[in-house]
């Protein structure tokens, strides 16, 4: 089975996409930052952050990476957290999977200024990782993350202007087209 993976920034989307193209599939969905958290016993990401660091998070993200793109529950669509792609283990293991053709990897691509919309509304559970503060951090945190998106992905969709549901219905229309997923 063609395994799903959605990256980009948090405020993207993924999780909410990720769902809804799961249930129009009829397949498992799985959220990597749920399952790092589960890796470190629960709690929020902040907390983790907070308690541990940046690295020990991001090592739990390679952990649930491996996991989730090898192991035995393998979820038809994954979406990744929206700093996973700085890992290198996660890039490389992307890289790989996506030249074997077991997985296909779509970049939900949204405007600085929708991202920072969507964070003021509903921060979640996340902290500033520069200590600019959440808004203030995004345009250097895409500085370096929207080049490893747009390398990583087989495809890019525009999440602006458009619900969740629109961005889930293109998603699957490409697999369909594409014959992405079989």
């Amino acid at each position: 089975m063609i395994q799903l993976i959605l990256i980009g920034s948090r405020g993207a989307g993924k999780t909410a996409v990720g769902r809804a193209v799961a249930a129009r599939l009829g397949r498992p969905f799985a959220d990597l930052d749920d399952r790092a958290i589960a890796l470190a016993g629960g709690g929020s990401v902040r907390d983790f952050m907070a308690r541990a660091g940046e690295p020990a998070w991001r090592e739990l993200e390679r952990r649930a990476f491996l996991d989730a793109t090898g192991g035995p529950e393998r979820p038809a669509v994954l979406a990744l957290g929206g700093g996973a792609v700085t890992v290198a283990a996660i890039r490389d293991g992307l890289d790989l999977l996506r030249e074997s053709g077991s997985v296909r990897i779509v970049w939900l691509s949204t405007p600085v200024e929708l991202l920072a919309a969507r964070l003021q509304a509903a921060p979640g559970d996340r902290g500033s990782l520069t200590g600019l503060g959440l808004i203030d951090e995004l345009p250097a945190l895409l500085a370096v993350r929207e080049p490893l998106y747009r390398g990583l992905s087989n495809v890019a969709f525009d999440t602006a202007g458009r619900s969740v549901a629109e961005v889930a219905d293109t998603v699957v229309a490409w697999l369909t087209t594409s014959k992405a997923l079989s």
